[in-house]
């Protein structure tokens, strides 16, 4: 079964998206056994992360990458609305997909 991970980095604040380190390494031990034991996983994003991946050369471990939640609309509050970002990904696919969260190992 294919699943997804999303990041918005919107509710953090910040126009570079700077992860901490354990974040960076929970992320990629979560793609990387998500492949190994179900099937392709995807990533959904704004630019501010889909930046940052290719920067630092980790792109390679999604199948795809969709740069789509930049275009969640100003009207959704990103600190009441963290988590919009997860719900907008799903407009990207189609049944059957798992969403899971970054350090879902």
């Amino acid at each position: 079964m294919d699943a997804f991970h999303s990041i918005w980095s919107k509710p953090s604040g910040k126009k570079v998206y700077t992860p901490e380190d354990f974040d960076i390494l929970t992320t990629i031990l979560s793609a990387l056994c998500w492949k190994k034991n179900n099937g392709n996983i995807f990533m959904v994003c704004d630019s501010a992360v889909a930046d940052f991946l290719y920067s630092k050369k980790i792109d390679f471990l999604w199948d795809k990458i969709f740069v789509t939640l930049d275009n969640i609309p100003e009207t959704i509050d990103e600190k009441t609305y963290w988590a919009a970002g997860k719900l907008f990904a799903l407009s990207n696919f189609s049944a059957p997909i798992v969403g899971i969260d970054t350090d879902f190992l």
